[in-house]
């Protein structure tokens, strides 16, 4: 049997040296069964595999016992020291939770703990559980400066509506928002019967261009306002002086005592798409990666599909 070059160990290299160590270690194929779980006959194949493998016999088996042959006596002996640091490294990688120090800087969309699901909420609380030596600095504000933080590392991870989508920046999609076209319970609007109102009436309507409305056509509005965030839209909504756009997570509060309404909600709505988006040449640093896999976690755990793994 020629002896071989070996470039590079695979998985399955791996696989066929542990069968081969449970065997010395147990004196013989047919003491390693019962331990590995395998018949004689596959115990066989894999270790002949292992010598075609590796070109020369590791050991004699038969009618005169087991022994190593010299060759099969130094394989052992490395696999032992190859296992030791694999354990070694397993156990480094089980106490990252408890090691792992450093700043993780996030940047939340604004008003998104009025979200139903409050799954950020979740993920922090998992995050600051699993990782208690991290310290989280947590900041909220608009898209676009969510945007600005990122490509200039002031922040390291936003939680953000998606927006046209900005070079340098990776994007993990999350779920998807209705956003509906509303106004007070006091607008004039609403003095009429609302089968009297049509869709050229609302249009006429004085309405707050909210930036953050992105699919929304404003050229046919009669736009008299404009605000960057959600709050300064429901602040003018409830002026009863203008109609205006809001995710319905944010204006179910408003809905529920009925200080809003929604204005022909069958044909004034859109969608907005939430995100998670991070510098792409950061995707891998490990407080990212620790963030991306709590929350992948709990959205797993809630029935939410991602894309979180196209980074692992």
């Amino acid at each position: 049997m020629a002896k071989k070059t070996i470039n590079q160990f695979s998985h399955s290299d791996l696989r066929l040296l542990n069968i081969f160590k449970v065997v010395v270690e147990n004196n013989g194929v047919t003491p390693a069964q019962d331990v590995l779980g395998k018949n004689k006959a596959t115990i066989s194949i894999a270790l002949s595999d292992l010598e075609t493998r590796f070109g020369f016999s590791l050991c004699q088996r038969g009618r005169g016992g087991f022994k190593l042959t010299p060759e099969g006596e130094v394989i052992y002996r490395a696999y032992l020291a190859l296992h030791e640091g694999i354990d070694n490294f397993t156990n480094v990688i089980n106490s990252i939770d408890e090691t792992t120090r450093g700043e993780l800087r996030i940047y939340i969309d604004d008003n998104f703990i009025n979200h139903q699901e409050m799954l950020v909420t979740h993920t922090l609380q998992k995050v600051s559980q699993k990782f208690p030596n991290i310290n989280l600095y947590l900041t909220m504000g608009s898209s676009q400066a969510a945007k600005e933080k990122l490509s200039h590392d002031e922040v390291d991870i936003a939680v953000m509506q998606r927006t046209t989508p900005d070079a340098g920046l990776t994007y993990l999609d999350l779920y998807k928002e209705k956003e509906y076209l509303y106004a007070s319970s006091n607008h004039t609007i609403f003095r009429r019967s609302y089968l009297d109102i049509s869709k050229t009436d609302i249009l006429q309507l004085p309405t707050i261009q909210s930036n953050y409305s992105n699919s929304v056509e404003w050229s046919r509005y009669n736009t008299k306002a404009t605000t960057d965030d959600k709050e300064a839209t429901a602040f003018l909504i409830l002026t009863d002086e203008f109609t205006g756009y809001l995710p319905s997570f944010y204006a179910k509060q408003w809905l529920d005592s009925g200080r809003m309404k929604a204005l022909r909600p069958q044909d004034f709505n859109n969608h907005i798409d939430y995100c998670v988006v991070m510098k792409t040449a950061r995707s891998n640093e490990l407080l990212i990666k620790t963030w991306l896999d709590c929350f992948d976690d709990i959205l797993r755990e809630k029935g939410y599909v991602t894309n979180f793994e196209a980074l692992r």
